[in-house]
């Protein structure tokens, strides 16, 4: 099964590109020009397995870890350091998003997702946008539910449940 963005392991990506840097080495054996783009790709890899150690990187791991343990406190308190460290970052954002979610703190919720709906990772991950239309419906902004709802029935079409809800809202 795959993972969504915000929850793969940055460490399991990291065994990915080092495989991808192994594999540029080999083919640059046969083709010398490979083995320069091998150099460049072993000084990203030195820079982002950097990155992966800070502290940002372990507040990263530490706040997935957390998430799937399902300690949302420590997840949202994981996520608002690494939020400190780069504001920008959206797996910190998602997950602090899911956290106030699970810990049903639903207003604080919409706000994060509606502000991180411009980014089309977030847009189409059908299990946010499940999350976004029942946080609407249960502040009773049933209007905002509903278009939710319809958004994703545009995505999945033969949705019974999507259906069902769009109807219910609608009485």
């Amino acid at each position: 099964m795959i993972k969504p963005f915000y929850l793969r392991n940055p460490k399991a990506s990291m065994r990915g590109k080092i495989a991808i840097g192994v594999m540029i080495f080999i083919i640059g054996i046969a083709m010398p020009f490979m083995l320069f783009i091998g150099i460049i790709y072993c000084i990203y890899l030195y820079f982002d397995f950097k990155k992966l150690k800070s502290e940002f990187g372990i507040l990263k791991e530490s706040a997935i870890k957390e998430f799937n343990n399902k300690n949302f406190k420590l997840c949202l308190e994981c996520s608002r350091k690494g939020l400190e460290l780069n504001n920008k970052d959206l797996v910190f954002e998602v997950l602090e998003a899911l956290s106030l979610f699970n810990l049903k703190n639903y207003k604080d919720f919409i706000e994060i997702i509606e502000r991180l709906n411009k980014n089309n990772k977030v847009r189409t991950d059908i299990d946010i946008q499940l999350k976004l239309g029942e946080s609407y419906e249960i502040l009773k902004e049933d209007l905002k539910a509903k278009e939710t709802y319809k958004y994703l029935q545009g995505i999945f079409p033969k949705s019974i449940y999507l259906k069902e809800k769009i109807e219910l809202l609608s009485k």
